[in-house]
């Protein structure tokens, strides 16, 4: 992926692959 899916920071990005990972 390039950019930002959803939030800024990739840990945000993470969140979309694998909810519930905080």
């Amino acid at each position: 992926m390039s950019g930002p899916a959803r939030g800024k920071n990739i840990q945000d990005r993470t969140v979309e692959f694998d909810p519930g990972s905080d």
